[in-house]
């Protein structure tokens, strides 16, 4: 990409300038909010560790100190927490001037449609479940828009093979969620935040005859670890 001339309101280094406009440009144009997979992106033609010092600086440091984005913290399962950021105003104005088409974060997409602040574990598990998804080559949505009246799913996500819209569940839901998801897609996607609580979600989903897939984040992490990572989906019934 061409580096845009660096505006005398801000100082930053000469030969650090690039990257900052780099970690800009992926932020604006691919709506992503996960801080770690960002860093991932940024790290990986460089040759260098996602949580080099490098890395973190900038998405800790440097575009924050210079208000360009605003960040939070958001439980996911465990012990485990996910660092999120987003453009400011003022970031957004930035990227406007050089040019760029900038989209609604994800994050930001579920603070708006979602109640996000007041649902933290639950926007923390939908974009994990989103980092993961991606990092198995799906492409996804976050709250992708449906002409239904009766099912507002969390994620849709797509790969060569298969289209699915995604419920993203960290209790029980009686079956009735199950049931609507049924009849309008013809089948359950679910993500469940444990391996047990994924049984119990199938079980729901049983119980009211509705056939799908299913996976939970524990899961998904832990088959994240090796060379290449696991399936996206754990469990098929029908």
């Amino acid at each position: 990409m061409i580096i845009p001339k660096q505006p005398a309101w801000l100082h930053f280094r000469s030969d650090h300038w690039p990257v900052v406009v780099q970690a800009l440009n992926m932020m604006a144009t691919t709506g992503i909010s996960i801080r770690f997979e960002l860093q991932e992106r940024l790290a990986s033609p460089r040759g260098i560790k996602p949580r080099s010092g490098s890395m973190r600086r900038i998405f800790e440091h440097d575009l924050p100190e210079a208000g360009l984005i605003e960040s939070d913290t958001l439980p996911t399962f465990g012990r485990h927490k996910l660092s999120v950021v987003q453009l400011t105003e003022r970031g957004k104005e930035l990227c406007r001037t050089f040019d760029w088409t900038v989209a609604h974060g994800e994050w930001e997409r579920l603070q708006a449609l979602h109640s996000a602040d007041s649902q933290p574990k639950h926007t923390g598990a939908v974009l994990t479940f989103a980092y993961h998804a991606r990092l198995r080559d799906w492409n996804i949505v976050i709250l992708p828009d449906v002409n239904s009246q009766i099912f507002f799913p969390d994620v849709f996500v797509e790969d060569e093979f298969q289209q699915m819209y995604v419920e993203v569940e960290l209790g029980s839901r009686k079956g009735r969620k199950w049931s609507n998801m049924q009849k309008e897609q013809g089948f359950v996607a679910l993500c469940a935040k444990t391996p047990a609580s994924r049984s119990s979600l199938i079980a729901e989903c049983k119980n009211v005859r509705a056939v799908g897939f299913a996976t939970d984040l524990v899961t998904l992490y832990q088959e994240s670890k090796g060379s290449e990572p696991g399936p996206l989906w754990a469990e098929e019934w029908s």
